[in-house]
């Protein structure tokens, strides 16, 4: 059976106002093992007196980005597009081919429990001729807040060489905090707020709330 997520964020008007006044918004990051050159912001949304955000945890894509133009990435740019994804979730503990005719598919192996291993085999010729290609997992997710919204979002983002592999380790962690970054977008070390980390390891909910008095997350409702 699919195992379902909620997170519940609950806000006052005072706080909400501060978010408004600060031009920040709720931002939301699940960690991924490797994420380089930085975590990618999954999630970003401005928020009502109750959010909820729900996900489904099987529902992980493998996907690819080729920026523009030959460029690398650098912290603080987005992720404006996924170039291809796999059509269906990834199964865990799968590897997985981008292979010459630029498409995602499974190939003998085992990653592991909990991990998705991609190998870049892609050729010489065609869209995907450039060196610069980067992959990670996304994920869908709904956010019930000022307006609903259902979409797969990048998780992480790895510069992956061709003839060479990754292996993405999936965790069950959450980082919530305000921002002013847009969903998708390469965190640097720079946050304008503090971080509360959720773990739903031996949880499917958690219930937050935003503290005015501190101008941060706290658990409880």
């Amino acid at each position: 059976m699919p195992t379902n997520y909620i997170l519940t964020v609950n806000f006052t008007e005072q706080g909400i106002n501060t978010l408004k006044q600060a031009d920040e918004q709720v931002v939301i990051v699940r960690p991924v093992s490797p994420s380089r050159p930085g975590e990618l912001t999954w999630l970003t949304f401005f928020p009502r007196t109750v959010s909820t955000v729900t996900w489904t945890e099987e529902d992980y894509y493998l996907y690819i980005h080729q920026p523009q133009d030959g460029a690398y990435l650098q912290p603080g740019q987005t992720i404006d597009y996924m170039n291809a994804r796999t059509l269906e979730p990834v199964v865990s503990g799968g590897v997985y081919s981008f292979n010459p005719q630029s498409a995602f598919v499974r190939v003998a192996g085992d990653a592991g429990p909990g991990n998705v291993t991609l190998s870049n085999d892609c050729g010489t010729y065609g869209f995907f001729s450039r060196d610069n290609l980067y992959f990670g997992l996304a994920q869908n997710a709904t956010v019930f807040s000022d307006k609903e919204i259902t979409k797969i979002s990048p998780l992480n983002l790895v510069y992956v060489p061709r003839n060479q592999q990754a292996t993405f380790k999936i965790t069950k962690q959450v980082r919530i905090f305000t921002g002013d970054m847009a969903a998708s977008t390469i965190l640097g070390g720079n946050l304008l707020s503090k971080v509360l980390d959720l773990d739903f390891s031996d949880t499917y909910e958690h219930t937050i709330h935003y503290d005015t008095s501190l101008n941060q997350f706290m658990l409880g409702a």
